[in-house]
């Protein structure tokens, strides 16, 4: 972005950041870089927040026994998708039938997936799409559960070269699209059959093999074709529309990127250490420790957001992240924020001012926005997982 040289237009925002119509709890300062627009809130982030509970009126049938849901996508008409990597299926529910039917299987043959391949689910404007990312390909169903085929996922400009595609979602041209995860950067592209176009192409200066909670691009695309995105490790959000150079606007916190601190490093390192107990090592001798502490990088900044969504009317809503010293092995993880969250959120406006804080009812996992309400996983004490979902306005 170009320099902050330029003039800046001061001007303190009353904003709302409870239930409507309570007194302003924050000001924005809003100043213009070249015509970006750019709103800096220096306040604390600690703002009261209001309570959101699980919508127990949204019945999906007979409870299933899922193995292990790692993403869900709303497909319209009371309908979702619900994607079980364990299990290596997809299952469609309706909210007043409940099943629809079942996706796939476990296996390598036509409609089949690798459980070790499953991450994400989503849809184009007339079908079921389904990454595979161990198979290196993608399959699609109709949304009646009918098999319709399945196309490479192998990069074009790299023949031969697996694609990491990490997070998908469904662009407004109906078509689906993808994050895709590399060592200098992420990019954000759209899927058009067989072929690809990125969208959004960000670098990373602080990513790195072996590096622990490392920077990742949070993003969503809202139903004008912008793209909202931010990098985790800085409290900042952008909106831009990819036929333009530069963003829509910025929305930041002052001391938005906050360094890791001795006891988070701390934290991390018996994170470390449990991790490889955990995966059959047993007890480690001095010596198995320093080797093993040894090969893994701890980050400068702890994670200061880790996911945003493209809410209803032109509102852009973002997780915030948990305190370090909060995380279990989930911050072992490098393919995305899953576990990393924690319960409070923020909304923004249409230029990027803060419209509102509420927080999520715990072991909620959110993984869509649809209309006014958040689409999710909800796990309880002893791990069993369900479709959920929690509404603004419930």
């Amino acid at each position: 972005m170009k320099s902050l040289g330029v003039a800046r237009l001061l001007l303190v925002l009353s904003i709302t950041a409870c239930d409507p119509g309570a007194d302003a709890a924050l000001s924005g300062v809003v100043s213009d870089s070249a015509g970006v627009r750019i709103v800096e809130f220096v306040q604390p982030v600690d703002l009261p927040s209001r309570e959101l509970h699980v919508d127990e009126g949204w019945d999906l049938g007979e409870r299933r026994d899922f193995g292990q849901l790692v993403d869900l996508e709303v497909l319209g008409e009371g309908r979702v998708a619900v994607l079980d990597a364990l299990g290596a299926e997809v299952v469609l529910l309706d909210g007043e039938s409940g099943l629809i039917t079942v996706l796939g299987g476990p296996g390598e043959g036509p409609g089949e997936f690798s459980p070790n391949g499953l991450v994400s689910v989503t849809k184009s404007d007339s079908s079921v799409v389904v990454p595979d990312l161990q198979l290196q390909r993608v399959s699609e169903f109709g949304f009646d559960g009918v098999f319709l085929g399945t196309t490479s996922l192998m990069d074009d400009a790299r023949p031969g070269a697996p694609v990491f595609a990490v997070e998908w979602r469904a662009h407004p041209s109906g078509a689906p699209m993808y994050r895709e995860m590399t060592l200098d950067g992420d990019l954000v592209s759209l899927r058009d059959g067989a072929e690809s176009e990125v969208l959004l192409s960000v670098e990373s200066s602080g990513r790195a093999p072996n590096l622990l909670l490392s920077p990742m691009l949070v993003w969503d695309i809202d139903s004008k074709g912008r793209i909202v995105w931010g990098w985790s490790d800085r409290h900042e959000i952008r909106l831009k529309d990819p036929l333009e150079s530069e963003p829509r606007w910025i929305a930041r916190w002052d001391r938005g990127e906050a360094e890791l601190t001795a006891e988070d490093e701390a934290h991390l390192t018996s994170l470390v250490l449990r991790s490889a107990e955990d995966q059959g090592m047993g007890a480690l001798s001095e010596a198995q420790r320093q080797q093993l502490l040894s090969s893994v990088r701890f980050p400068s900044n702890r994670p200061a957001i880790t996911a945003v969504y493209a809410g209803p009317s032109e509102t852009y809503w973002v997780q915030r992240a948990r305190p370090v010293r909060d995380l279990g092995i989930e911050a072992m993880r490098v393919a995305g924020g899953a576990g990393l969250g924690g319960r409070e959120w923020e909304v923004y406006g249409a230029e990027g001012d803060l419209l509102e804080v509420f927080t999520l009812p715990e072991g909620f996992l959110v993984r869509r926005v649809y209309e006014s309400c958040l689409y999710g996983i909800l796990e309880d004490e002893l791990g069993i997982q369900e479709p959920a979902r929690v509404c603004l306005d419930g």
